[in-house]
């Protein structure tokens, strides 16, 4: 009886689905995707896992495509559990802008890229 309790929970492990790492997934920014902000200074964005600090990057674009961060925004050291990355910018014209990100997972070594956008008003 032992011996068939043992083999059905092995055969139950085996043929339950895993569920997939989420590695380092976009949580939010701030500020927000899409949203339309005033006197912004910095650009924060989370993520679900601990970061690569050496890999992981970000960076803000003008409407134009050029860079207006004075260096790749990198992961914040400020924040204890490593999942967010921030960069600071002088003064945000009003425009448009576009954050690109490129997030290494520090657990699994999976990276993760995207983009978002925000307007700047007067």
């Amino acid at each position: 009886m032992r011996t068939r309790a043992i083999l059905l929970f092995f055969l139950i492990a085996m043929v339950t689905p895993r569920v997939a790492s989420a590695h380092a997934a976009f949580v939010r920014s701030d500020p927000r995707a899409g949203s339309v902000v005033t006197g912004v200074n910095s650009v924060h964005a989370w993520f679900r896992e601990e970061l690569d600090p050496r890999r992981s990057r970000l960076d803000v674009l003008d409407a134009a495509g050029r860079r207006v961060t004075g260096g790749r925004g990198t992961v914040d050291l400020q924040d204890m559990s490593r999942k967010s990355m921030r960069t600071g910018i002088v003064a945000f014209a009003p425009g448009r802008y576009t954050v690109v990100w490129e997030a290494w997972s520090a657990e699994d070594g999976h990276r993760e890229a995207g983009r978002f956008s925000f307007v700047v008003r007067r």
